[in-house]
């Protein structure tokens, strides 16, 4: 039986890693509206493994036996790994000193979507907007429509902001 200290840092950890949950459900909508988001996704994860190595290295002499090594170093290596995209995103959007400025994208299409599960929705819950940029096709999640009478090759202003790692997110 696990002493009372030892049951609240249990039952803190649960309710962090929660809000950990939580918190990546919100960020899902930023992250993809991230140009290059992909790329700031693997680099994340490359880096939280290569920091996930040495803190295993650190810890490993914790363990007594094979199976306490193997616990440390995949919550030394999994746990960073998964979060880091979270982070990675979290940093490059808040803790930028870029201020916003106004980008022209050429205009591809704007397409709404229903995200209703059951499909008796009416009205769109908002809009995906497909644009030609830095020689790729970019898609961005947008709460509403504001192109769908645009023709593709017109051309459209964004809001985008520089983020601390360089990506750029555009605003809604």
């Amino acid at each position: 039986m696990l002493p009372f200290n030892h049951k609240i840092i249990a039952w803190l950890c649960v309710l962090g890693l929660i809000a950990l949950i939580i918190l990546y459900a919100i960020e899902l909508g930023h992250i993809g509206n991230t140009i290059g988001y992909l790329n700031l996704i693997w680099k994340s994860i490359l880096i939280s493994i290569f920091i996930g190595v040495l803190l295993g290295r650190q810890f490993q002499g914790k363990g007594e036996e094979l199976v306490d090594k193997i616990r440390i170093w995949s919550a030394c290596i999994l746990l960073p790994a998964f979060f880091a995209p979270l982070l990675g995103s979290l940093t490059n959007r808040n803790l930028s000193d870029h201020i916003s400025e106004s980008k022209t994208f050429e205009f591809i299409e704007e397409k709404a979507f229903v995200s209703s599960a059951y499909g008796l929705q009416k009205r769109p819950d908002g809009c995906y907007l497909f644009v030609f940029y830095d020689g790729k096709i970019e898609r961005f999640k947008r709460k509403e429509c504001h192109y769908l009478a645009l023709k593709r090759g017109e051309e459209i202003s964004l809001t985008i902001k520089k983020g601390l790692w360089g990506y750029e997110v555009v605003l809604p």
